[in-house]
């Protein structure tokens, strides 16, 4: 056994270099390079073990970082044994990394595949839609060879589905689990590495088969007639028909997006695509199909109705082409196609016959994996997702039959509302015009926007129904052995596991309930459920904030919560003062009729922003449901600061006293027979929820009260004007009532002598500093609201 020190840059070996010796790679990286394949192995992979002794090397091996490496004879594979013997203490490391580079090996082996099969698919699709077209226009249809006689790629054996998994778990497996299993014998470190360069060289000789199956499906597309020039053809034909102008622009539009996805034909193949586009006939300039919506490319994002003469085309078959971005097998597509068609057919989408309750919840589940699905590819794509993703991804829209055209072009419409490039948090912004400025907007998401930002990190998931966080979430499931530490550690880090956590639980559930009909709940766009135009439902963040506002007009103490505080520059090292915390307002892709509050903090820290949720088109009125929303933002805000002490009395809060109100009302003097008996009978509406109860009485308080139209008993009211203050226009207009002329003079002399002392503390802080903070200022001026 010889170590040798290899320095970064260096080339261990080259295809001209025999193969003679193993070399167990014990510190540092190599890159392992060849013409197809390009992978990082390192510290424990045997380097070699899957290359032939006395031929050449087929890869290049190069010095990724300083390493060192200890070389072994080699003339057969068993020669790893002495390797696995020298380093029997390290067996998990041994197996760990060969398993890495195995599960490197079939990943790009699946990628290739997927690729190739996404070609063949589309060279098969836009054939069929061009003898489709040509049949159903009486032309002469030209012979394809190509598309006629190509079989899907067969390989001589069909890699198992878990092999992927297999590699992947054996990395994840505790060192400690993996050491206590190999380390009882070097023969079964041999054989678990043995077995990895088995499926490596499997999975190579599949490769070159699939390589070769590439090649010649590209020679044959290039040494024949190619599609383009059919469609050409027929273009040519058709005269002045703008129906089917606009089909065949569709249909090379889709086939276009696909082989340029693949990146297996090369651009002069695309360059054909552009000639086809700019080659119009003077009179048939009319018909002209829609232009390619390759946003990515444009300075300046164009109106979305201009790219065509018909603004409808880019969304003809909406469904196939939100399949064919999310890349699902064939079966899964056709499954769900079918149940699409089957819902589309309905007369009664919303019938309680077992029959299409279960359609609607197949429909249900197939939405929520291809969100994923859609969601993940759109993430991990540098160019803007296709028109009818993106509606999918904001609107939840799916096929333009299903909406009506109508609706679709709305959609359109408002989709230019949107800022649809979600990277970073500052650019996330649901805006009501393009030119509208970001920062009045700064907490109202789409959920693709919210989505992108949980999966870029901008953003913490939320809690699931249980109130656990991700991190907690996770160690639960360790600590019931469901996962390892090793994989709790992972997924913490991983964007996907963080996003897929936020997709299960807040997303699903959120759905649900803004549909304000679980019962009949399906999650994909439809005509059935618009009971008026996208644009007069649908909910802006301009409208949120004007509701806020007014809101915060009449009970301007909303929003505030106290927090701590600390500015060392001022000589403030920990204050405890009022905040106001604006809420995160999260759109839906639904038509509903509820929104809610998901959690009135994030984290455990009080000065963060509430989740809430809306859906996007809103059957109701928005303004009473964000003061609903308000309500139960009030209630749950209390029991947070309260904790277990919420309902004590003894700790006086809003819920406490309210508690105590309601529990015994029978007992309370200052409510007359009457008031007793519209308590009792709120309770029982409420079905004796104390919250509910709370959530009435606040919302006659916002609407009525504050006109100083009385509607409450005088307990209640007292409560509410202690925790929930009219803002000062309104205590001086009401200062008059003698309904609440006492209340608000108690408010009023508590507030000024609270304002006083801070005036008087804060002063001494002004005149050494010249200022104040803003959030102090801020502070200040919450006592004279």
């Amino acid at each position: 056994m010889d170590a040798v020190v290899i320095r970064v840059g260096s080339v261990l070996h080259t295809g001209a270099d025999k193969v003679e010796c193993l070399e167990l790679l014990t510190s540092g990286k190599v890159e392992i390079i060849s013409p197809d394949f390009h992978f990082t192995a390192e510290r424990g992979t045997i380097l070699g073990l899957f290359e032939f002794p006395g031929e050449t090397y087929n890869y290049t091996y190069i010095a990724k970082e300083d390493c060192t490496v200890e070389r072994y004879p080699f003339r057969r594979k068993s020669d790893a044994d002495p390797i696995v013997r020298d380093r029997a203490d390290e067996c998990d490391v041994l197996v760990s990394a060969n398993a890495a580079l195995a599960l490197s090996f079939l990943g790009h082996y699946k990628r290739s595949l997927r690729r190739t099969e996404t070609l063949r698919r589309a060279i098969t699709k836009a054939y069929n839609d061009y003898r489709r077209l040509c049949s159903e226009n009486g032309f002469v249809i030209q012979p394809w060879p190509l598309a006629e006689e190509q079989e899907r790629f067969i390989p001589e054996t069909e890699l198992p589905d878990w092999l992927g998994d297999y590699y992947d778990q054996l990395g994840l497996m505790p060192s400690a689990t993996k050491r206590s299993f190999y380390g009882t014998h070097t023969s079964l470190t041999t054989a678990a590495i043995l077995q990895s360069i088995n499926h490596i060289q499997l999975i190579r000789r599949l490769y070159d088969q699939l390589n070769t199956y590439t090649g010649d499906m590209r020679e044959r597309y290039l040494s024949g007639i190619d599609l383009f020039d059919l469609y050409a053809n027929l273009r040519h034909r058709i005269g002045e028909n703008r129906e089917l102008a606009s089909a065949i622009g569709n249909a090379l539009y889709d086939y276009r997006t696909a082989i340029e996805k693949t990146g297996l034909l090369p651009a002069a193949v695309l360059e054909k695509y552009e000639n086809f586009q700019k080659k119009k006939l003077p009179e048939n300039a009319a018909a002209e199909p829609a232009a390619p919506l390759s946003e990515e490319k444009v300075p300046e994002k164009p109106s979305l109705k201009k790219t065509a003469v018909d603004p409808f085309a880019p969304l003809v078959r909406s469904l196939d082409r939100i399949l064919a971005y999310t890349q699902l097998d064939e079966a899964e597509e056709e499954r769900f196609r079918s149940l699409i068609e089957e819902y589309r057919g309905l007369t009664d989408k919303n019938a309680p016959e077992d029959a299409v309750r279960k359609l609607r919840t197949d429909i249900g589940k197939g939405f929520f994996n291809l969100y994923e699905s859609a969601l993940l590819a759109a993430m991990e794509d540098p160019h803007m997702p296709p028109l009818a993703v993106r509606l999918f991804l904001h609107f939840g829209y799916m096929d333009e039959e299903l909406v009506g055209r109508d609706n679709a072009l709305s959609l359109l419409d408002l989709l230019e509302q949107y800022d649809d490039e979600p990277g970073e948090l500052e650019l996330v912004r649901f805006r009501d015009h393009p030119k509208q400025e970001a920062a009045s907007t700064k907490h109202v998401y789409t959920i693709y926007e919210w989505l992108s930002a949980i999966y870029r990190g901008a953003k913490e998931p939320s809690k699931n129904e249980f109130e656990q966080d991700f991190p907690a979430w996770l160690k639960s499931r360790r600590q019931s052995g469901d996962i390892t530490e090793e994989q709790e550690a992972r997924y913490l880090k991983s964007p996907r596991e963080r996003m897929r956590f936020e997709l299960d639980n807040f997303f699903q559930l959120s759905m649900r309930i803004a549909s304000g009909r679980p019962s009949v709940f399906c999650p994909v766009l439809s005509a059935h459920n618009m009971i008026r135009s996208p644009e007069q439902m649908l909910v802006s963040a301009s409208a949120i904030q004007e509701n806020w506002d007014k809101l915060r007009e009449i009970d301007y103490s909303l929003f505030f919560r106290e927090a701590l505080y600390q500015n060392p520059e001022y000589g403030l090292p920990r204050e405890s003062l009022l905040l106001e915390v604006l809420p995160d307002v999260i759109l839906l892709p639904m038509v509903g009729s509820r929104g809610g509050l998901w959690q009135e903090i994030t984290g455990v820290h009080r000065d963060t922003p509430a989740r809430m949720f809306l859906p996007v088109f809103s059957t109701e009125d928005l303004s009473l449901l964000q003061l609903r929303m308000a309500a139960q933002f009030r209630w749950q805000i209390c029991r947070r600061v309260q904790g277990a002490r919420w309902n004590d009395v003894s700790d006086p809060s809003l819920t406490s006293e309210y508690c105590d109100y309601l529990q015994f009302y029978r007992r309370n003097s200052d409510l007359s027979s009457d008031a007793k008996e519209k308590v009792k009978g709120e309770i029982l509406s409420c079905k004796n929820s104390y919250e509910n109860v709370f959530m009435l009485d606040y919302i006659q308080w916002l609407r009525y009260e504050s006109q100083g139209s009385p509607r409450l008993n005088k307990v209640a009211k007292r409560i509410l004007f202690q925790y929930c203050p009219f803002s000062a226009p309104i205590r001086r207009r009401l200062e008059s009532n003698p309904m609440y002329a006492d209340m608000v003079r108690r408010h009023n002399g508590i507030a000024a002598k609270k304002r006083k002392s801070l005036q008087l503390k804060y002063d001494k802080v002004r005149k050494e500093h010249g200022s104040l903070p803003r959030t102090i200022e801020k502070f200040l001026h919450y006592y004279e609201s």
